[in-house]
């Protein structure tokens, strides 16, 4: 039994990382494509 609830928390925190990652991911990606000083202007 201990070992099925060890493989229980090894799933569960390599899908915690993985959900992390593309919520990092996907909007950096999305920032880094965009033009800072266009940011910039559109701010005023």
């Amino acid at each position: 039994m201990i070992r099925q609830s060890a493989f229980i928390y090894e799933i569960a925190t390599l899908i915690a990382l993985a959900s992390s990652l593309g919520a990092v991911w996907l909007p950096a990606r999305k920032a880094a494509r965009t033009d800072p000083l266009s940011i910039i202007r559109s701010a005023t």
